[in-house]
């Protein structure tokens, strides 16, 4: 075959395959986006022409713009067709479903049959009350479902939670997980939970339920506020404020949760059965928690064999205690001014882990782990104290516990930490404020001290800063911190100076905890700048004009060193010798410098430098050096030095 023919039939072949790709993009894109503009009285039929679009409506919105059910009107539930991939979203701040007085579940999506794609933004959902379902109800089927900047305000439900999301692919179909839930930025305040004698009470502000834990799962920016949860006399009761449940026997589910708030969440209960989680009860899943705030939240006490009361800020569970162990990450996560309280009928000894618990449920031999980084543990309070109850950290014997960078102090009416020295189990420490009796946890850089938090001996106090005097200060180590963490759970720049004084140069060190502590300096030092000395770097002159400077540093700072030479030259004009002189960069470079220590670098010389040097052997040259400290200021020298023409050594051939 010739190349001609060769070539004409490549060609006609990749013009048929991107003709049948384009065909292909035209049937799975959507056509234009369609935008519909509902009222309370056309939002079914907006929402049933939305899903009857290519892919579900995937690319159309659906804007609502009043509130529906706040005069009577359109009272019962709208339903979500089977495949809706639109957004359905609010305008103004009114824009929402008002159920108050009315009941019925106000928006959802037909049992056991999945939304796909779909995404609720900017809507408001009050006073459900409805006895078998919530105020949203959606079943979740590929794509991601996302529900954004919604506001849930004191809705009810029994049936179990006012919010209840499933990832409905039992199984995961496909053997891949390729869609998931994220909720963020969405406010759940005074919501109720409540489970019958049918089951169990779970999610009082929000249940996530997952059935393919392969799955991606997102919780952002949310806060879960005063939401309760009252399961019946002798009915378990998990997560006020939030419950996640894996249901997935061979896939731990994996959960990315950051910045969200939990405060004031309670389960209320007559103390006869098993209660985890006041403010969030994760189970069965991998959970990664960045900036999380667990305060406030609550437990009852409990009694009678096999119940507890497990986790009022942050229960971690390995639900059904599977073979397969989660390994869960509080990273800056403030947990603080929890409790679990007796009524005076149970047994105190019942309450482990007023902060968190991270275990098995019910603990018989698989194991939790669960790892703290830069996060605070404080003021959680156990009522009535007992010798057997956990006030801080709890797990079974066999789980694994890790605290890093971490406090972990002045919680009351129990133990600090409980759980974690059985067989399979383990507990480290390091870098931490954590105590073993009167001294250190033992562990590197570990240290057992009142952190002189603002939150000290102050009942209910979740704020965490530290004092000018707290020796966590400084005494961390920024090797623990996680690369991608800048800044601390309140915003505040990660490692700074802990303290300042005039003319003093403090190291840049992390402190121990959730919060960085941000040193003033005193007006009158920022009035007299400091000149910071130095002497002149040392010089060592190697092969090829490079130059090998040696600083020895006061101070935190940049050194900057440039070098010139000048050249002259005797040139010939109109039967004339004149002598014509120019100045020549050697070469620069600049550098950080440490604190109190030294630097070594170097100079290399220019090509056209160089090659003056291989031709006259030597030149004089004059080093500059300008030296600035990150506090104060420095200044300039200069030195000349004679450099010399070194050879570089010569590669020697290998034989053959």
């Amino acid at each position: 075959m010739s190349n001609r023919k060769a070539c004409q039939r490549f060609v006609a072949g990749l013009a048929s395959l991107l003709c049948a790709t384009a065909g292909w993009l035209a049937a799975v894109a959507p056509a234009s986006a369609t935008q519909y503009s509902a009222t309370c009285a056309t939002l079914q039929s907006d929402l049933n022409a939305a899903s009857a679009d290519p892919l579900g409506g995937m690319g159309d919105t659906v804007t609502l713009t009043e509130m529906c059910g706040a005069a009577g009107e359109n009272a019962g539930s709208y339903v979500l067709p089977t495949g809706s991939a639109f957004t359905l979203e609010g305008i103004g701040a009114d824009a929402g479903f008002d159920a108050t007085g009315l009941g019925g579940a106000q928006l959802q999506s037909p049992l056991g049959e999945g939304v796909a794609g779909l995404t609720i933004s900017h809507l408001s959902f009050e006073g459900s009350s409805d006895a078998s379902q919530g105020a949203l109800v959606l079943y979740h089927d590929g794509g991601t479902l996302s529900v954004r900047e919604d506001r849930f305000l004191k809705d009810a439900a029994l049936s179990p939670s006012p919010v209840e999301l499933t990832d409905n692919q039992l199984g995961c179909p496909g053997g891949a997980g390729n869609s998931g839930i994220t909720v963020e930025r969405s406010v759940f305040r005074e919501d109720t939970g409540a489970a019958t004698s049918a089951g169990l009470g779970a999610g009082g502000g929000m249940l996530l339920s997952i059935e393919c834990g392969l799955d991606a799962f997102t919780i952002a920016g949310n806060e879960f506020l005063g939401d309760r949860l009252t399961p019946a006399s002798g009915q378990p009761g998990s997560g006020a404020g939030l419950a996640i449940a894996n249901s997935d026997a061979k896939n731990l589910a994996h959960v990315t949760q950051l910045d969200n708030v939990f405060d004031s969440n309670s389960v209320i209960a007559d103390g006869s059965s098993r209660y985890v989680g006041g403010g969030e009860d994760a189970a069965g899943v991998d959970l990664t928690s960045t900036d999380d705030r667990f305060s406030r939240n609550s437990l009852p006490g409990t009694s009678g064999s096999g119940n507890f009361s497990w986790g009022a800020g942050l229960s971690v569970e390995n639900s059904g205690c599977q073979t397969i162990s989660p390994a869960s990450t509080l990273i800056q996560a403030i947990v603080a001014a929890n409790t679990i309280s007796d009524s005076g009928t149970e047994d105190p000894g019942l309450a482990q882990g007023a902060g968190v618990y991270v275990g098995c449920a019910p603990p018989v031999g698989y194991s939790n782990s669960l790892t703290l980084l830069d996060s605070t543990v404080t003021n959680n309070v156990v009522t009535p104290a007992a010798a057997t109850a956990v006030a801080g950290i709890a797990g079974h014997p066999s789980d694994r516990l890790s605290l890093e960078n971490t406090i972990l102090w002045g919680d009351a009416g129990g133990a600090e930490l409980g759980g974690f020295t059985g067989v399979g189990g383990s507990l480290a420490a390091a870098f931490s404020d954590v105590c073993v009796g009167s001294g250190p946890f033992p562990g590197v850089g570990n240290i057992c001290a009142d952190p002189l938090l603002v939150s000290d001996k102050v009942a209910g106090s979740f704020d965490v800063h530290e004092t000018a005097d707290s020796p966590t200060i400084d005494t961390g180590a920024n090797t623990l911190v996680p690369n991608n963490l800048s800044a601390d759970a309140f915003g505040v720049q990660r490692a700074l100076p802990g303290h300042v004084a005039c003319h003093v140069h403090y190291p840049f060190v992390v402190d121990i905890g959730a919060a960085e502590f941000q040193a003033v300096q005193n007006f009158a030092c920022a009035l007299l700048v400091p000149v910071v000395s130095f002497s002149f770097p040392s010089v060592k002159q190697l092969a090829g004009g490079v130059l090998r400077l040696t600083f020895r540093s006061p101070a935190h700072g940049r050194l900057a060193v440039k070098g010139q030479l000048r050249l002259t030259e005797t040139v010939r004009k109109r039967h004339k010798r004149i002598k014509h002189t120019r100045t020549l960069a050697y070469g620069k470079v600049s550098v950080s410098t440490p604190n109190d220590g030294s630097v070594s670098f170097d100079l290399r010389p220019t090509k056209a430098a160089l090659a003056l040097l291989e031709r006259h052997k030597r030149l004089h040259v004059k080093l500059m050096a300008a030296y600035t400290p990150s506090f104060g200021s420095g200044g300039s020298k200069s030195r000349k030095v004679l450099v010399k023409y070194k050879a570089p050594p010569r590669k020697r051939r290998r034989r053959a």
